[in-house]
């Protein structure tokens, strides 16, 4: 698990400012709640996913863990990782179905590998497939984990072997993936990394604590470049205008406090600026676009300062431990 949980995180790593690597709905199960899809080819080809890319190789612990997996499974999470997809046809905490498709995977090696780390795996048959089961402690309980390799190019994990099972079906053509009439379906603005989609968020009693989704009915967040633009966009379908309204007013105030607060910054300023909310009957809308050498010179900003005040602490901290 140790090493999905590093292939998970190099792909949100340089996304999170941000199947073939684009969405592909007809890999998602037709009943499907809300998915999130992350493009990792496509965060390949921007600049501040190149930026980003070269950043994470700089680090040697993380250069080592990369080498070690070369060694052991025969997959390079830098350039083999396409793609994921995460969804699930209900909302429940800590469910759901992950695929992570790559270019190619050793699947014997692979699971030697599993058969080292987890030992008292079980192995299930279903159909021309083998699904590994492992239980992990996670957060002080034991947890259940269900994996299998599908023809050595997409890793499917879940909690529950029947989603694992499901997902197979659905790749396999024998179930149906997600119709074009479905507000999942859409394969999105061209350049997209990030893609996140959800429908009868109403029906969810897991957020109850964000107002604004606790009363919708879909949401769509999508970040990615196109050209020379960096690009992020979120459309809330609400239950009522009054509550579109104050969700601006809302958003509103945030911007008008970023720009108090970096406006004087003039790339800050232009990035910010790029910025545009807006509420039509009961939908809520913000979309944001900003050149990307302006992203580049903000996240370089960020950075900088981020480990400015990671070095000032630490001397505090080394300073408070000398008295």
């Amino acid at each position: 698990m140790r090493y999905l949980l590093l292939t998970i995180l190099l792909a949100l790593g340089p996304a999170s400012w941000a199947t073939a690597a684009p969405f592909n709905p007809e890999h998602v199960a037709a009943d499907a709640k809300w998915i999130i899809h992350l493009d990792v080819e496509a965060m390949r080809a921007t600049a501040v996913g190149k930026m980003c890319g070269e950043e994470v190789l700089s680090r040697e612990e993380l250069r080592r863990h990369l080498d070690k997996m070369r060694e052991e499974i025969g997959m390079d999470p830098s350039e083999d990782l396409l793609g994921a997809t995460m969804y699930d046809t209900q909302f429940k905490k800590e469910h759901g179905v992950a695929m992570i498709r790559v270019r190619q995977v050793d699947g014997t090696r692979l699971i030697a590998k599993l058969n080292e780390k987890e030992p008292g795996n079980r192995m299930l048959e279903y159909k021309k497939h083998e699904l590994y089961l492992w239980t992990k402690r996670c957060h002080g309980k034991e947890m259940t984990v269900c994996g299998t390799l599908h023809d050595n190019q997409v890793m499917i994990f879940s909690r529950d072997p029947l989603k694992v099972i499901a997902a197979l079906d659905v790749l396999d053509g024998r179930a149906i993936g997600l119709s074009d009439d479905s507000r999942l379906a859409s394969k999105g603005r061209p350049g997209t990394v990030l893609l996140m989609r959800g429908v009868d968020l109403a029906s969810s009693d897991k957020l109850t604590k964000c107002p604004i989704l606790k009363d919708s009915t879909w949401m769509e967040v999508a970040m990615g470049a196109s050209g020379s633009k960096s690009f992020a966009t979120m459309v809330v379908d609400t239950e009522s205008t009054e509550l579109a309204e104050s969700a601006k007013m809302v958003m509103d105030g945030f911007v008008a406090l970023a720009r108090l607060k970096h406006g004087q910054d003039e790339t800050f300023g232009k990035v910010i600026d790029g910025i545009k909310v807006s509420a039509s009957d009961a939908s809520l809308s913000v979309d944001w676009s900003a050149d990307e050498e302006d992203v580049m010179k903000v996240i370089k900003q960020v950075h900088q300062k981020m480990e400015a005040h990671k070095h000032s602490w630490k001397k505090k901290r080394a300073a408070h431990d000398r008295k």
